[in-house]
């Protein structure tokens, strides 16, 4: 369901992405995400991706909550996570 998201003069609106639902255990989730601008008016939209070097490790910075389905917090590298989306979506 997607959820309409009413402009506000000098806001600014945040989708979180897939890394920071392992950090966070599965809590906060990523969600698929679009802009459409309801008027004919020109609208901007930057894009900002932020991302550690591939041997860092990430860990999980909380305990599993009882919505997740993450029974033990598991630690892998940057590398390893990103190898894994890759292989799940470029098969």
């Amino acid at each position: 369901q997607w959820i309409d998201v009413k402009p506000t003069p000098y806001s600014l609106i945040l989708n979180s992405a897939d890394m920071l639902t392992k950090l966070s255990n599965g809590i906060l989730q990523s969600t698929p995400h679009r802009v459409i601008s309801p008027t004919q008016r020109e609208r901007y939209s930057i894009a900002y991706f932020l991302q550690p070097d591939l041997d860092v490790q990430l860990q999980p910075l909380c305990e599993p909550s009882s919505t997740t389905d993450h029974s033990t917090p598991t630690a892998t590298t940057y590398r390893e996570y990103i190898q894994d989306i890759y292989n799940r979506n470029y098969k």
